[in-house]
C-alpha cells in the first residue's frame, strides 16, 4: 500500500508545481494600443464595414435554393420566395440606415 501511495503522491506535487510555474505564463495578456484614441475610430470604421442585408440576399437565395434542390417544376414557386426575400431585405436595408 505504501509503494502505491508514494508514486501517487509524487505525481500529484509535480502535477501542483507544474500548474503554479505555469500559471504566470498563461495569465499574461498583450500590451494594450500605443494610442488610446485609434481604439473608438477603429470600432466606427469597422462598424461601417458591415454590409447590409441586401448586399447579402442574392448569396442567400443561391444557398437555400442549392439546398432545397429546387426543380424546374418548382421554379414558379421559387421565384415568388426570391421576390419576397429580395422586398424583405430591401425593407430591412431601409430600417438599419433610418437606425444609423
Amino acid at each position: 500500500m505504501t509503494r502505491l501511495r508514494t508514486p501517487f503522491l509524487a505525481a500529484a506535487l509535480f502535477t501542483g508545481v507544474a500548474a503554479v510555474g505555469l500559471t504566470p505564463a498563461l495569465a499574461q495578456t498583450a500590451p494594450g494600443p500605443v494610442n488610446s484614441t485609434a481604439a473608438p475610430s477603429e470600432a466606427r470604421h469597422h462598424a461601417m464595414e458591415r454590409m447590409m442585408p441586401g448586399q447579402l440576399v442574392d448569396g442567400r437565395i443561391a444557398f437555400f435554393k442549392a439546398e432545397l434542390k429546387i426543380t424546374p417544376a418548382q421554379e414558379t414557386q421559387w421565384q415568388q420566395v426570391e421576390t419576397a426575400m429580395r422586398e424583405n431585405a430591401k425593407n430591412l436595408d431601409q430600417t438599419v440606415t433610418t437606425a444609423r
